[in-house]
């Protein structure tokens, strides 16, 4: 469980470098919430920034992708991990990482998809058409001839 959030001014350079790192990846996407700073059970520290954009989905998965890259052949600390989408917080998305024993997230909330409800229709409501009005078949087939006399 998370501690109540720290000044963000107040953090080590490793936060502070962090951040930085975040904010250069994601420069040009859309506007991040101002950061906010936690210190989690095992000491480590964790920043969050909320995600505005009007497709927040598809900009994170996009994010998610290209950041990954950017970490792949670099050096880290023990413990760091690559971004990644994460879903276990229930309302909401998150890319998270981990970089120098720091744990950076974005995230968005997500909502929830309507419930569809299938149209319920009367019983009985669909009749066949009666003999003699519009739309009524006609007595005999399109091809039978009529004999005249």
């Amino acid at each position: 469980m998370p501690t109540p959030a720290a000044p963000i001014d107040e953090l080590s350079s490793a936060a502070h470098a962090a951040r930085l790192e975040a904010e250069h990846l994601w420069a040009g996407r859309t506007r991040l919430s101002a950061w906010t700073a936690h210190r989690l059970d095992d000491g480590t520290i964790a920043l969050s920034a909320e995600v505005h954009a009007r497709y927040a989905p598809k900009v994170l998965a996009s994010f998610t992708a290209n950041a990954y890259s950017y970490f792949e052949g670099r050096p880290g600390q023990p413990g760091d991990r690559l971004p990644a989408l994460d879903v276990s917080v229930p309302g909401r998305e998150a890319c998270v990482w981990r970089t120098g024993g720091v744990w950076v997230e974005l995230w968005h909330p997500t909502v929830p998809a309507p419930v569809e409800r299938p149209e319920a229709r009367p019983a009985g409501s669909v009749r066949p058409p009666r003999r003699g009005l519009p739309g009524a078949r006609l007595p005999f087939g399109r091809r039978s001839k009529t004999t005249t006399p």
